[in-house]
């Protein structure tokens, strides 16, 4: 992966493909770091994109 917004997505399509979340959560996930920043990084390395569960989250889940 090549960008902060293909890394997201991509680990958005994991949790849609496990039930964790709809198609909609990945695009929200994405204008969420758009707009409030990249917070979501919480180490080198490490960073835990989301978004709000109305946004399409089916249950808790990690990717």
């Amino acid at each position: 992966m090549k960008t902060r917004d293909e890394a997201v997505r991509e680990s958005g399509r994991l949790l849609c493909s496990q039930g964790f979340a709809e198609e909609r959560y990945i695009d929200a996930m994405i204008q969420n770091v758009k707009e409030n920043g990249t917070y979501i990084v919480i180490a080198p390395g490490i960073a835990m994109p989301h978004a709000r569960p109305e946004c399409g989250a089916n249950k808790i889940g990690i990717s």
